[in-house]
């Protein structure tokens, strides 16, 4: 995919891009400015078929070959009436559909000082983590928000640390709803292969979907480290070959990873003097060893708002589980 604007274009005397700021299923985004108010606001630009195809070479992207048989701008006026339907602190808000010309978009609220999460995790070091809070922070509206999308009867189907940004307030929100559709209603479309859900690969999506993906980045958040080890197309097919196939063995292999992943907190929490949080990592590490259950319907169907008062209740539902 290459860019189609640059900072100073100017789009319909009403906008300035000011920056690129990444590249999404169906097309760049960029940090735009009205001309006349000066508020910041994302456009996601619908590119055109010919040159969502094509890549910076001027080759056409294999990589795109699924999306060929696909109304861009049908699916793309669907993204907006879908993202129109949340009314949530934690997902990305619709300011209007815009046709500038020859692109065509959707323009969404800007939120200052944004990065993406997987610029704001990055590749974690020696003496630099995520206090034990702000993890906590996050995780809870990454899994409020997704089973707030989940409950108005839609799958993301695209969740990926790119596809979730964040504020300097360290506030999270879930943006890029391209790949979307009512549960029930699969659109034959699935996100980021690294991301996605055993069940994608057999081409069937579940209700439960959009949990595997969403223990993957809270994973990757602790580290900021992918949790299967490479990314890698073939490494990762394979993988998921093996975990469907032999589903007990490998649930058992992403288990140790994860419960590797989660020494960094609890080693964090010990080296500071400090226990407060402890529990609640320990529940935590728990409910994403449930949403990796290669089965979706046994990945843990919890609804309610994950915050401390409630993570008791977490703990005797994964109890149950286990049971």
């Amino acid at each position: 995919m290459k860019d189609v604007l640059y900072p100073g274009d100017k789009l319909d005397g009403r906008y300035v891009v000011v920056s690129h700021f990444k590249y999404g299923t169906f097309g760049p985004l960029y940090v735009i400015e009205n001309l006349r108010g000066g508020a910041k606001f994302i456009l996601k630009v619908n590119l055109p078929l010919e040159e969502m195809l094509e890549g910076s070479d001027g080759t056409i992207n294999p990589g795109a070959a699924q999306t060929a048989k696909i109304n861009h701008i049908g699916r793309t006026l669907k993204e907006v009436e879908t993202t129109a339907k949340f009314n949530h602190p934690n997902i990305i808000k619709v300011i209007e559909w815009v046709d500038f010309d020859k692109y065509k978009g959707i323009v969404y609220e800007r939120i200052e000082d944004v990065k993406t999460l997987e610029e704001a995790s990055g590749k974690l070091s020696m003496g630099e983590y995520i206090d034990t809070p702000i993890l906590l922070d996050y995780a809870h509206q990454l899994i409020n928000a997704v089973r707030y999308i989940n409950g108005k009867g839609y799958l993301h189907k695209d969740l990926k640390p790119k596809n979730v940004i964040v504020d300097s307030g360290i506030t999270l929100k879930i943006i890029d709803f391209g790949c979307s559709n009512p549960i029930g209603e699969d659109n034959g479309i699935y996100g980021n292969i690294f991301y996605r859900p055993p069940e994608f690969f057999q081409g069937r999506q579940h209700p439960n979907s959009d949990l595997w993906p969403l223990a993957m980045i809270i994973a990757e958040i602790i580290t900021g480290y992918y949790l299967l080890g490479e990314k890698d197309e073939h490494y990762v097919d394979d993988v998921y070959r093996e975990l469907i196939g032999n589903p007990n063995q490998y649930e058992k292999w992403l288990k140790n990873n994860l419960r590797k992943t989660f020494r960094l907190p609890r080693k964090i929490e010990k080296l500071k003097g400090e226990s407060g949080e402890a529990e609640e990592v320990d529940i935590l590490f728990n409910v994403c060893k449930s949403f990796l259950k290669v089965r979706p319907d046994k990945r843990i169907d919890y609804s309610g708002n994950l915050d401390k008062k409630n993570f008791r209740e977490v703990q005797e539902i994964l109890e149950r589980d286990e049971d």
